[in-house]
């Protein structure tokens, strides 16, 4: 029987787990540290149900996004990705430090593989007031100052251990920001806490779970269901050690580096590293 996108909504929303942010505002936890809000998640149940209907030579072999038109889901001004790390929302000084290096750390990473720039401001690390206020219109250029596109705050949540956002055009003030869930600071974490912040900026980018790869082998069928999109493009090759592909069965590593190929996907989407963050 043929897969409605009614019937698949009301599994995955009776289904998964659920956070509730600032003011209220439910937030589902898909694939594991993506968070949709009940708009987004049946948008997302109809992109699936559109992707099994096609023949399975034309399903996805992707880790990017494109748009209905064909054009490609990126960051729009990939040079001033800019974020404050918001240190009233941590719970102690030791934490606001360790999130402020790991995001130093696993930006840099990024740099080096590809045309990008993680910009960090500083300035605003202390701002208090709404969180609104310190960010500016989506895709706007140049962008105004003492704003910034996301916010890096800890979550009282136990889980996920962390959470980031694709650069879709609908991302909403909300929705902008990578969450430290308490995992992230606990001592025996078995994943490397920059790796994890490696992997949500590479969501932040606009890459997609490497597992939901149309040569992927079936590693993971516990997570089958939530790891299809009709909005792919394929970058690379299956790379069953990505940064983006989740730690199962024999695939995805502890450590989350960037690979050979994670970079190789990286400059297809951005070009290659500027010379001076090599």
């Amino acid at each position: 029987m043929p897969l409605d996108v009614a019937t698949l909504f009301n599994k995955l929303s009776s289904g998964l787990e659920k956070i509730t942010l600032e003011e209220g505002h439910e937030r589902y936890i898909v694939e594991e540290d993506l968070l949709l809000s009940r708009a987004q998640l049946r948008s997302y149940a109809r992109a699936y149900v559109k992707e099994r209907s096609a023949p399975r030579e034309e399903r996805i072999k992707a880790v990017a996004m494109r748009r209905e038109d064909g054009s490609l889901i990126k960051q729009r001004d990939p040079r001033d990705i800019s974020y404050c790390v918001r240190r009233h929302l941590f719970t102690s000084h030791a934490r606001y430090v360790k999130a402020v290096s790991a995001m130093r750390e696993a930006a840099s990473a990024w740099e080096r593989a590809c045309d990008v720039r993680f910009v960090h401001e500083r300035s605003l690390d202390s701002h208090e007031g709404e969180r609104d206020a310190l960010l500016h219109a989506w895709g706007v250029k140049p962008r105004p100052a003492n704003t910034v596109q996301f916010v890096v705050r800890e979550a009282p949540f136990q889980r996920p251990i962390a959470a980031g956002f694709l650069p879709v055009d609908d991302i909403g003030l909300i929705d902008r920001h990578i969450l430290l869930c308490q995992p992230w600071f606990a001592d025996d974490l078995i994943f490397d806490p920059v790796g994890i912040l490696r992997h949500e900026l590479g969501h932040v980018l606009g890459f997609r779970h490497e597992q939901i790869h149309g040569d992927a082998p079936p590693a993971c069928p516990r997570e089958h269901i939530l790891y299809t999109s009709a909005r792919t493009y394929p970058l690379t090759a299956y790379d069953p050690k990505s940064v983006m592909h989740y730690y199962c069965a024999e695939s995805g590593t502890r450590s989350l580096q960037l690979t050979e190929v994670d970079r190789l996907g990286a400059q297809k989407l951005y070009g290659p590293p500027r010379a001076s963050a090599r």
